[in-house]
């Protein structure tokens, strides 16, 4: 089952809750599970759980803000470990924003989400109400979940299968058979077989031209291709060791600084690192032969002359694994510890003296037979007992008869011929278990049981077992994954189990956890679960999360007294009444159920959190004796009477959005209100809030609400919603200094005057309202976005000295002069699509711009825009433009739409690298030289004139001059763009083939 992980920072956790709650239907509809960790901290060390989480995850969701871009735990190793899951194993990454911040630094050459209607990025956190933005973030990921699922699964990394290792009855011991002529028909084979086919043909034509001046590379280079074949089938794998050998002892020579006097000409550096790039790959193909594996193994052993050097060399290796957090370090440090005593000197004339036996075990056997723990210090012992200095390999080769420990050799032959390739590996990757399957994995985070061959004082070398920070057992790793096939921790792991993450994983039985007394947190969202009977008994319990899930009846919770945090959020339940005695209860979620009667909550007077968003409850004055709530969500409620909360004074966050309250009265004495959310609610008078003076969030949006003044002395409000309402007078607002956002889109308002104190604002909407003069704006400073679409400004002069502005929406508006715009230069977003606009001369030096909208404007010269090479989408559509070669400069550009104008030739965009997304659409191409950029992945060409006999673009999605749209899922998601040019093309085939009568 495909696993999702969420990335965050912890001061987004609320977000991240948001995420999951609205998510949560997507994970079901696609068969999904999900991991996330609600611990996550800022600095925090790598720990295993997370690794293995992400290891074992295919899709990512990375909630981006000021705080995750700030947070070392993240930018430094969790979001490369996702970013080389991306490279390497083809996983989907979706990075949603939440806020304004400079996240284009670190994920620029992603796609972001959500877009609003106007096709651009807009946060989360802009959004008005929010939910729309959560809303815009799963149309969009699942768009491109389902694009992902349905391309064919590449095939997973493991170019070394090897055998590999498990805990089996008779001890650690192999669990499968390394594969023979399987292999010549593996998947990873076949694609590994061309991954080097294409690396050789980048090459050709360069090491072509050596064949005069270094004959004996263009040699091994055609020996090289010839011996690796068609096929993984027709692959003559001696042939191609030997070829590669070859070419790397040549690379090896030619790369070290040439001495004097030397004749030979020297090789390119990039050629150098071409063929160094071509080894590479070669070498993990060649890596999926046993004959391969086993002609290294041969090499090995006969490169194996001197123990002494080669110990040295191994402990360099050894030293590079066992730094801190380094993913060998638990077996590389006992290894180190076993061979401490000092080296004798390379030049000792009798090494096999002085050498302890515990370093040439190091030099011989490398890192594979002493990660195996307790066995390498078997072997120790057996080298003692043979008394000389001789082989690892050797040794392990000599008793190998015994049937309990051909594995061992077998481990160890395998490891040791790649001890130094795993160092560097390991130092510039988290994701090294990829590389060579389970096996790295298992050796090296699992306890080796004791094998059962006993050798003669096995316990005189560090008998102790390896307790070093990561390498004790995880009991509650190990647990999750005994309960997740069904069977119940040994007994004598229960103390140990004290917390598990079972969320998302289809658990439905939950017979294995009825034992774990010893269980404080337990976490079991989005499953199957329905019978709690076997949680009755696990009255450690202080936190348990069993939110979305097919229960009904939670009865056997009732005797779990030491709670404190509960979720039955998207559940059947209906009946809270097993609840009642949980008086330790302080944060208790039972929104989206079917609970209508919640007086059985009424004695938990603990209760600080309660959401109740999405239930069925009309009568909260249950609620009225539960005086240390802080945060209530009744949000989308059957709520009509508030008065039973005008007691609880300890309220900070009140949510009654999406209800039919009229009356807030009873809420006057709320004086501790921070947030209060009334939007979509039958209110018209506010009067009563006069006296809440800490509010710092209050939102009124789609209400009946007129008259401000009462709120004008709500001084502390940083953020303020007036969207939809009937507001005409913001005079009342002019005392509110502290505000950051005010929205009063499609509201009443047509003068701002009163607006111009506000000097904190950085987000003022004023989208299709009456406004016409924004003069009394030009002291805003702190403006970073503005939104004046639809409104009757003509003159945006007084707009100059905004230079903070980021976004500036002018849509649909009467400008012909945008000279004024000139100074903005820290302008990301500009919308001036519907506008008379012609002159773009002034916008020349915005080299900030990514986003800019010229759609249906009077626009015909864009060769002012050819400076601006930081734009990212373009949008010229129904415009007079005729040539685009101003553009053929601008390489970050993603998306261009070009319909309707009066464009002939299409080749300048060729020279575009990223171009993506490409609308010519009603265009005359016929002339056109039609030469595209080879990244362009989607394009409309409806009713475009394209000339005859020429074949339409080979582009993965695609909408032809008829109509036809073809939606090719291989190339990822498919952008909100293309699907809305595909609905107007489907239309559009509809209202052809059924005209009007």
């Amino acid at each position: 089952m495909t696993q999702v992980f969420v990335s965050y920072a912890h001061e987004d956790a609320k977000a991240a809750e948001q995420l999951r709650t609205q998510l949560a239907d997507t994970i079901r509809h696609f068969g999904l599970t999900l991991w996330w960790d609600a611990k996550i901290q800022a600095g925090q060390g790598w720990n295993p759980t997370i690794r293995q989480a992400i290891a074992d995850s295919d899709v990512f969701v990375q909630l981006v803000s000021s705080a995750s871009l700030a947070s070392p735990y993240i930018t430094e190793t969790e979001a490369p470990a996702i970013e080389q899951a991306e490279r390497g194993r083809g996983a989907l990454v979706l990075t949603v924003i939440l806020e304004k911040c400079s996240w284009q630094r670190r994920f620029g050459a992603r796609q972001a989400m959500p877009s609003d209607a106007k096709r651009d990025l807009r946060p989360v956190r802009d959004w008005r109400p929010q939910r729309d933005g959560w809303h815009a973030v799963i149309l969009e990921s699942e768009a491109a979940i389902a694009a992902w699922l349905s391309k064919p699964p590449d095939p997973r990394f493991n170019p070394a299968p090897g055998p590999t290792f498990g805990l089996t009855p008779d001890g650690f011991a192999p669990v499968d058979d390394p594969p023979a002529a399987a292999e010549r028909i593996d998947s990873q084979q076949v694609n590994l077989h061309g991954q080097v086919k294409r690396a050789a043909d980048r090459l050709d034509r360069r090491i072509t031209g050596l064949q005069n001046t270094h004959p004996s590379v263009f040699d091994e280079y055609q020996d090289l291709k010839t011996f690796l074949g068609d096929s993984v089938a027709g692959t003559d794998v001696a042939g191609l060791w030997v070829a590669k050998f070859g070419l790397e002892s040549l690379h090896a020579r030619f790369s070290a600084t040439r001495a004097v006097g030397t004749m030979t000409e020297p090789i390119e550096p990039d050629l150098l690192a071409g063929i160094d790039k071509l080894l590479g790959v070669v070498e993990i193909y060649g890596l999926g032969f046993q004959e391969w594996r086993a002609l290294n193994a041969r090499n090995r052993e006969r490169e194996i002359v001197d123990p002494v050097a080669e110990a040295v060399a191994t402990r360099a290796a050894l030293d590079r694994l066992a730094q801190k957090n380094a993913p060998f370090a638990p077996s590389a440090r006992p290894i180190l510890a076993a061979a401490s005593r000092p080296l004798p000197s390379p030049d000792d004339p009798n090494p096999a003296a002085t050498t302890p036996a515990p370093e040439v075990v190091a030099a011989a056997a490398g890192v594979g037979a002493n990660a195996i723990g307790a066995l390498a210090r078997a072997v120790v012992s057996a080298l003692r007992e043979v008394g000389t200095v001789g082989s690892g390999v050797w040794v392990l080769s000599t008793i190998a008869g015994d049937p309990n420990l051909e594995w061992v050799r077998q481990a160890a032959v395998f490891l040791q011929d790649h001890c130094a390739p795993i160092a560097d590996f390991a130092a510039r990757h988290q994701d090294i278990r990829r590389l060579i399957g389970g096996t790295i994995d298992l050796l090296t985070r699992k306890p080796v049981p004791r094998a059962r061959t006993v050798f003669p004082d096995a316990s005189a070398v560090d008998g102790s077992e390896d307790t070093e920070e990561g390498g004790e057992f995880d009991y509650e790793a190990e647990a999750r994954k005994l309960i997740l096939a069904g069977e119940a921790p040994p007994p004598a792991w229960i103390p140990h189990i004290r917390h598990l993450d079972l969320s998302g994983t289809g658990v439905t039985d939950l017979s294995p956890l009825s034992d774990l007394k010893a269980l404080e947190e337990l976490d079991l969202e989005f499953n199957g679960a329905k019978d709690l009977s076997p949680l009755s008994g696990l009255t450690a319990l202080k936190s348990l999360n069993l939110g979305t899930n097919g229960l009904t009846d939670v009865s056997p919770l009732s005797g779990l007294t030491a709670l404190e945090t509960l979720a039955l959020d998207n559940t059947g339940v209906t009946d809270v009444t097993p609840l009642s005695g949980l008086t330790s209860l302080e944060t208790l979620e039972i929104s989206n159920t079917g609970v209508t009667d919640i007086s059985p909550l009424s004695g938990l007077s603990a209760l600080a959190t309660l959401a109740l968003f999405g239930a069925r409850v009309a009568d909260v004055s249950p609620l009225s004796g539960l005086t240390a709530l802080q945060t209530l969500d009744l949000d989308n409620t059957g709520v009509t009477d508030v008065s039973p909360l005008s007691g609880l004074t300890a309220l900070r966050t009140l949510r009654l959005a999406y209800t039919s309250v009229t009356d807030v009265s009873p809420l006057s004495d709320l004086t501790a209100l921070s947030e209060l959310y009334l939007n979509n609610t039958g209110v018209l008078d506010v009067s009563p809030l006069t006296g809440l003076t800490t509010l710092e969030t209050f939102a009124l949006g789609n209400t009946g609400v007129t008259d401000v003044s009462p709120l004008s002395g709500l001084t502390a409000l940083r953020e303020f919603r007036l969207a939809y309402t009937g507001v005409t007078d913001v005079s009342p607002l002019s005392r509110l200094t502290a505000l950051e956002t005010l929205s009063l889109g499609n509201s009443g308002v047509t003068n701002v005057s009163p607006l111009s104190g506000l000097t904190a604002l950085q987000r003022l909407d004023l989208e299709n309202t009456g406004v016409t003069d924004v003069s009394p704006l030009s002291g805003l400073t702190a403006l970073e976005t503005l939104d004046l679409d639809n409104t009757g400004v003509t003159d945006v002069s007084p707009l100059s000295g905004l230079t903070a502005l980021k976004t500036l929406y002018l849509a649909n508006t009467g400008m012909t002069d945008v000279s004024s715009l000139s100074g903005l230069t820290a302008l990301e977003a500009l919308i001036l699509g519907n506008t008379n606009v012609t002159d773009m001369s002034p916008l020349s030096g915005l080299t900030t711009l990514e986003t800019l909208d010229l759609s249906n404007s009077g626009v015909m010269d864009i060769s002012p825009l050819s400076g601006l090479t930081a734009l990212r989408a373009l949008y010229l559509g129904n415009t007079s433009v005729t040539d685009v070669s101003p553009l053929s400069g601008l390489t970050a550009l993603e998306r261009l739409d070009l319909a309707g104008t009066k464009v002939t030739d299409v080749s300048p965009l060729a020279r575009l690298p990223v171009l993506a997304t490409l609308r010519l659409a009603r265009l005359d191409l016929r002339q056109s030289a039609a030469s595209l950029p080879a990244s362009v992945k989607e394009l409309d060409l409806r009713e475009a004139k394209w000339p005859p006999g020429r074949p339409l673009p080979d582009v993965p999605r695609r909408i032809d001059p008829d109509g036809t749209v073809h939606r090719s899922q291989s190339v990822g998601a498919v952008s909100p763009w293309f699907s809305g040019w595909a609905s107007e093309a489907d239309e559009f085939r509809q209202s052809r083939a059924n005209p009007p009568t």
